[in-house]
């Protein structure tokens, strides 16, 4: 079975990201590594250092999940790598000896678990999806949204069901992702980290999964042994923000898309456009109906978003940092 190292994205979570550290360490197999990526302005690592020699903190300068992880796997050495949530649990201490034997198959590049949720954010989602596929099933179909097969990703970053079983996919959510060293290396993308460096990124779990996709195959492993407990999220309480991201990732997620699908980028561009002013269309229309404030900053965050595409913002070519050097700055300080 392969060496593995388990890295930890974590931020203004310290409770839990070491409960999680003793519930990895009680694993069989346990990992050669764990190393603790840590955003949070002020923290003191000998909170981590006691946890074991086995565990390394590194102090992360950028408040940026996809450079954290990036960090993490410049600071480690094994054959595969696992990237944890610190807001999950381990119902099952052979978690890893699951995730590790879909690599037994040399051309498996990821894997991961299945998960259960139970939090805010993925509550909300889901009520969302059910009330869009009672009453505006018809809008959707004429609108652009498009309907992936099972473990598929659509244009604009729409994904399709998860599966019923084990089997092969196109994205990982990122709660939980294991790759193969070489691949993974290959998948991280600069402009990635400075979407998020900008505030304007989402999707990243999605990003660096499908693009692992393209050098082999992802597992999905129908096994529920993480669970996701309730989290508050602060992501609906500022709408134009939230709104505002998500539509300029969208554009980011369509030239992502066709670039590893070498599908024409202006076909695909042109349906982000066709797809963004229907929901632009939607969202006055609710507003329109509601009057409410939200509503109102969700309209000018997604006319922004929008707006920031067709401008090409500086984020989609990579901002002026040299990520490597970040990263090297980052390692010395510890």
């Amino acid at each position: 079975m392969a060496d593995f190292d388990v890295i930890i994205c974590t931020y203004n979570r310290p409770k839990r990201a070491q409960s999680l550290i003793s519930q990895v360490l009680e694993c069989t197999p346990a990992p050669e590594k764990i190393v603790v990526v840590d955003s949070t302005e002020e923290q003191d690592p000998s909170e981590y250092a006691r946890l074991g020699p086995g565990v390394t903190y590194l102090k992360s300068s950028h408040k940026n999940q996809p450079y954290q992880r990036f960090l993490g796997f410049q600071n480690t050495v094994s054959d595969v790598l696992v990237f944890l949530d610190d807001d999950v649990k381990i119902l099952d201490q052979k978690i890893f000896q699951y995730m590790l034997s879909a690599f037994s198959q040399e051309d498996v590049k990821g894997a991961c678990i299945r998960v259960r949720y139970e939090n805010v954010m993925h509550d909300l989602l889901e009520k969302k999806e059910v009330k869009q596929g009672r009453l505006l099933d018809f809008i959707n179909k004429i609108s652009g949204v498009p309907s992936p097969a099972v473990g598929k990703l659509g244009l604009v970053g729409v994904p399709g069901p998860l599966p019923d079983s084990d089997g092969e996919v196109e994205f990982f959510q990122g709660t939980n992702m294991a790759f193969k060293r070489e691949a993974v290396e290959k998948a991280f993308d600069s402009r990635v980290f400075s979407q998020y460096e900008y505030r304007i990124g989402k999707g990243e779990d999605k990003i660096l999964s499908f693009k692992v996709a393209s050098l082999g195959k992802l597992m999905f492993l129908d096994r529920e042994v993480l669970h996701h407990p309730p989290v508050e999220t602060s992501y609906f309480d500022h709408s134009y923000a939230y709104y505002k991201r998500l539509a300029y990732s969208r554009y980011f997620l369509t030239r992502i898309w066709c670039e590893e699908r070498s599908f024409p980028l202006w076909l695909g561009v042109l349906h982000y456009y066709y797809f963004m002013a229907w929901r632009l269309l939607i969202a006055i229309g609710t507003y329109v109906k509601g009057r409410s404030s939200g509503q109102k900053e969700a309209v000018k965050g997604m006319w922004k978003g929008v707006k920031m595409a067709f401008s090409g913002h500086k984020a989609y070519r990579s901002c002026s940092l040299d990520w490597k050097e970040e990263v090297r700055k980052d390692c010395e300080s510890r």
